[in-house]
């Protein structure tokens, strides 16, 4: 059965040979963290020891970052864990 024929077949009527089925595993949702506790600093107050992590559009008003004390630059511990995140396993 060619590919066209199988986009054009009914789902219930397409037979895929064993061995030709190449199943991924599902994508897991990433876990929201939790927010931080947000001081909403401006670029000119932020220190050395202020989360870099932006909130908002940088081109409308109200826009800041996040400001929480962190322990290791540039992230709090929370945006941290949605920043850096370990890449998803491939089974092939």
């Amino acid at each position: 059965m060619t590919e066209a024929t199988m986009l054009q077949t009914p789902l219930a009527e397409v037979v895929v040979p064993a061995g030709h089925v190449e199943i991924e595993p599902p994508i897991e949702a990433v876990p929201r963290a939790p927010d931080p506790p947000r001081r909403g600093l401006t670029l000119l107050q932020l220190t050395g020891r202020s989360c870099r992590w932006p909130i908002g559009d940088p081109r409308r008003e109200g826009f800041c970052f996040c400001g929480a004390t962190v322990q290791r630059r540039p992230y709090c511990e929370v945006h941290r864990q949605v920043a850096y995140r370990a890449p998803a396993q491939t089974i092939r």
